[in-house]
């Protein structure tokens, strides 16, 4: 007779827990509501890859994500405050490389997450991990510089020293 209960027990205790409200945490869900809001990163598709990363006259800092993947899910809060940080000066995007494979594939994009910063539709800067605001800010910021220093190899930039 008691084995016949387990069951039921078990069944019961299932219906109790979903009238009660019980909810799992989603991917959407926020443990911190405050890291979530502020503007949103650009949505990076393979269909738009080219216009708003290759073409773009700024450097695009892409984050390469997925749903499964914990730690990508730990960096959103980072991505979304670089948008706010950076402003006018880069660009910073998310692409989700379970819905879009062929940006991935293209740039070896093996592990998760994994960060490329873009400098005039060339990879400039590779990061593969976790990594913090921070650290993400930092890679940015040197990229960002090097972009604004005079290029000794164009002619416009020489100074002319003969006498």
């Amino acid at each position: 007779m008691l084995k016949y209960l387990l069951p039921t027990r078990s069944v019961v205790l299932l219906v109790l827990l979903l009238l009660s409200g019980c909810k799992s945490k989603t991917a959407t869900d926020s443990a911190d509501p405050v890291a979530d809001s502020g503007p949103e990163p650009l949505l990076i598709s393979d269909a738009n890859f080219q216009t708003e990363v290759l073409d773009s006259e700024q450097p695009v800092l892409v984050d390469f994500w997925a749903v499964r993947c914990s730690p990508c899910l730990e960096m959103k809060p980072a991505i979304r405050g670089l948008v706010a940080d950076f402003t006018g000066r880069a660009a910073i995007g998310q692409l989700d490389v379970d819905a879009n494979p062929l940006v991935p594939e293209k740039y070896d994009v093996r592990q998760l997450p994994t960060v490329l910063i873009f400098r005039n539709g060339e990879v400039v800067k590779r990061l593969v991990g976790l990594r913090t605001k921070d650290e993400l800010a930092q890679a940015l910021r040197a990229v960002d510089a090097s972009s604004q220093q005079p290029n000794d190899n164009d002619p416009g930039n020489r100074t002319n020293h003969q006498n």
